[in-house]
């Protein structure tokens, strides 16, 4: 379902005028979905990340190898509830990792030199909101899954690529 997901985002963002790139590799990571459009004279860039669950059974953002260890929990990406400035934290390192990692700001001024980039996340189900209203603290525009699926119903919904026969199914369920 990701891939699926992703290409109807995709799609979304070209009904919006972006030329976009998606699942661009830097290395071990990945950027899910780079954009640009020229709108009233001027250039706007996108960065979008993607987390579609349906049934979500932990945080989006793994603990931080210090949390780990301070928390008791064995893994990164356990579901145990998280104290304090726990959440934060694993947030605050997820973004690093997804938005602001150096491979990933070098790759957007390579494709679009001195244009500012929008962040936004397109999440589906989450098990803990307040990690998407955390999110959302550092400027990072949350959009749901759901409003994206809303808009591919509609007949204002602009397809023409990948995501084109999705949107076309979408709309006559």
């Amino acid at each position: 379902m990701p891939l699926l997901a992703e290409q109807l985002i995709e799609e979304w963002f070209h009904g919006q005028g972006y030329f976009t790139l998606r699942g661009l590799k830097l290395g071990v990571h990945e950027a899910d979905l780079l954009g640009v459009r020229f709108a009233d004279g001027k250039a706007e860039g996108i960065h979008v990340e993607v987390s579609i669950s349906t049934n979500p059974l932990a945080y989006i953002a793994p603990l931080t190898p210090a949390d780990i260890k301070a928390t008791g929990a064995r893994v990164a990406s356990s579901a145990k509830r998280r104290e304090g400035d726990v959440v934060a934290r694993a947030v605050a390192a997820w973004i690093y990792k997804k938005f602001e990692h150096p491979k990933k700001i070098k790759a957007m001024k390579q494709l679009a030199p001195g244009v500012p980039f929008r962040r936004v996340f397109v999440v589906g189900k989450v098990k803990y909101p307040e990690e998407a209203t955390a999110i959302a603290t550092h400027g990072i525009e949350v959009i749901g899954f759901e409003d994206v699926v809303a808009a591919a119903r509609s007949a204002q919904f602009k397809t023409s690529g990948v995501g084109a026969d999705m949107a076309a199914i979408l709309a006559f369920a």
